[in-house]
């Protein structure tokens, strides 16, 4: 499935780099897969988060798991940003 290649790649990634930041530009499938392993939330639970579009989200990827530091921030933005899937604006 597509979440099976999305956590193991995205746990190699960090993994190569120990210790260094990485700033990763994706697309919303890959972000609600990364939210949801941080989460804990299954697949089959609906999307209740935004995916919001130039939005940064920050995680770490440590020893002790996926921590959810910052999502859906927007405040870099000069006009409000949309919602990819159901167009709410934050």
């Amino acid at each position: 499935t597509f979440f099976a290649r999305i956590i193991p790649n995205t746990q190699r990634l960090v993994t190569q780099h120990p210790g260094q930041p990485h700033c990763v530009v994706v697309h919303g499938g890959v972000l609600d897969c990364i939210y949801r392993q941080a989460m804990g939330i299954e697949l089959s639970k609906p999307r209740q988060w935004l995916l919001a579009n130039a939005s940064l989200n920050i995680v770490d990827h440590t020893t002790g798991g996926w921590r959810v530091h910052a999502w859906g921030d927007t405040a870099h933005l000069e006009k409000a940003a949309a919602d990819e899937v159901d167009g709410r604006v934050v």
